[in-house]
């Protein structure tokens, strides 16, 4: 039985109104380990069979992960290393 109102009459307390639900505008693209590479200097992302992959210039070791997103006035990638053990 839900709960009644201070007055006891027995009436449903009033919820306080939510935002209606809106969906993502933009979703990120992912990319796993399986389907990255880095070749003479270049970062390819797979796409699966049939579909070329994605070229980007490219400085850095391999990421683990990377993600194209949306920042609102343009693509950026994200990218996800694994860091190296510390020892202590």
């Amino acid at each position: 039985m839900p709960p009644s109102s201070p007055g006891g009459s027995g009436a449903r307390p009033i919820r306080t109104p939510s935002p209606p639900y809106s969906r993502r505008q933009y979703y990120g693209v992912q990319w796993k380990a399986s389907a990255i590479r880095v070749q003479e200097g270049q970062l390819i992302l797979s796409n699966g069979r049939a579909n070329l992959p994605l070229v980007v210039s490219w400085l850095w070791q391999t990421p683990v992960l990377v993600e194209l997103g949306w920042t609102g006035s343009a693509y950026e990638l994200r990218c996800i290393y694994k860091m190296a053990k510390t020892v202590s």
